[in-house]
């Protein structure tokens, strides 16, 4: 039993370098698209503070083509100031089958550019078997917005 929990926990480890290796060069291709537009231009295409609702729509959607189930969904704001931009903070659990998880993650990436994933933690899914079993996803993510 002890050695079915290792092979868990080193494939839980893989699985969530793979998708931070994922995350983070997903954001760095966003960044580099980016390079060279000025911060008047760059926030001229981030969404207002209105366009949450179409990101949650979109989030419990695209769970439902990928298979995914999502457990929570809970949100907060920051204001904007002269120094730095809106934000509204998203944190979710979801749970599914790893690879579902990475294509709904970079597909509402590539959806909304001025959303980001601040952190991710995973953990296999009691009682499921390794390494098709599945996952559990806790997230934060931030969507940068205009006020």
């Amino acid at each position: 039993m002890l050695l079915i929990t290792n092979a868990s926990q080193r494939w839980v480890a893989h699985t969530q370098r793979a998708l931070a290796d994922t995350t983070l060069q997903l954001q760095a291709d966003r960044l580099a698209s980016l390079e060279g537009v000025s911060d008047v231009r760059l926030a001229a295409t981030w969404p207002e503070r209105v366009s949450v609702e179409a990101l949650t729509q979109a989030m419990s959607e695209q769970a439902i083509v990928n298979g995914l189930v999502l457990r929570t969904l809970s949100l907060s704001h920051g204001a904007s100031s002269e120094r730095a931009w809106g934000r509204v903070s998203l944190e979710v659990a979801a749970s599914g089958r790893y690879a579902d998880l990475k294509n709904w993650q970079g597909g509402l990436l590539a959806r909304f550019p001025s959303l980001a994933v601040q952190s991710l933690r995973l953990q296999p899914v009691a009682g499921g078997p390794m390494p098709m079993g599945g996952v559990e996803a806790h997230m934060v993510w931030v969507l940068y917005v205009r006020d």
